[in-house]
């Protein structure tokens, strides 16, 4: 535990935009793809903009899962952020996961996020806001969050913000979410 304090992943300098989140967990990863024993702090998210309309959102303020797997263990996740400003009423606009986002798990991949302190990471958005810790979005696989000390994790928008802690939407019936132990 003491190099845990002193392996850090520090996103201060990256640039406010495109890809600065800190670790990125690509689709054909599955549970064996392990991130333990580091702190990560002051990420700041990925941007991502849909070419076919006009949405965009910053997600993953230090880690993105993106459809495939991932353990995430024994790390202290701190200080991140995903803030996006822009829009309008014509324009949806989110931020999801402060410190992480796991979107769209797909089946027979696992996601394990355990034994973590996620701790004052912020999500921040004009239109929509979800899961200032841990967002879960849209998986069709399992996902365990276990062990994990949740603390001062906030979400913020002017017209709606889910889950200062743990924001889980749109799971398929062929999902397992298990959310245990966690303080």
């Amino acid at each position: 535990t003491s190099h845990i304090s002193r392996t850090i992943i520090d996103g201060t300098y990256l640039p406010e935009k495109d890809s600065s989140s800190l670790v990125y967990f690509n689709p054909y990863g599955d549970s064996t793809s392990v991130l333990t024993g580091f702190t990560l702090q002051n990420g700041k998210g990925t941007f991502v903009s849909s070419s076919d309309s006009e949405e965009s959102f910053i997600c993953g303020g230090a880690i993105i899962i993106d459809l495939g797997g991932a353990t995430i263990t024994n790390n202290i996740i701190k200080n991140n952020a995903t803030i996006i400003s822009v829009g309008n009423d014509d324009t949806w606009n989110g931020g999801w996961g402060g410190a992480i986002d796991c979107y769209g798990t797909l089946k027979g991949k696992t996601v394990i996020i355990a034994d973590n302190t996620i701790m004052n990471n912020f999500n921040k958005s004009a239109n929509q806001a979800m899961g200032g810790g841990i967002e879960v979005m849209c998986t069709y696989g399992k996902v365990i969050i276990s062990g994990n000390r949740i603390i001062g994790n906030s979400v913020e928008s002017a017209k709606s913000g889910y889950g200062g802690g743990i924001a889980i939407l749109g799971v398929s019936n062929f999902s397992e979410i298990i959310i245990e132990n966690n303080f």
